[in-house]
């Protein structure tokens, strides 16, 4: 797991998430993880899912 990234791109990668659980109909829960240079962030959604969210943009 990587450090999160900067604030703006953290905010957008986190509300990018939280639409995907809303359209999928699901909550997350617990720490989020980030992936490299904040390009993925994923986070537990439900007892045997994780939901993960990719921007497609490498850097």
């Amino acid at each position: 797991m990587y450090a999160p990234p900067d604030d703006g791109t953290r905010a957008r990668m986190a509300a990018a998430l939280n639409e995907a659980a809303r359209r999928l109909g699901v909550e997350t829960a617990g720490p989020l993880a980030w992936g490299w240079l904040g390009c993925t962030i994923g986070a537990r959604a439900g007892e045997d899912r994780w939901l993960r969210v990719d921007s497609g943009k490498a850097g």
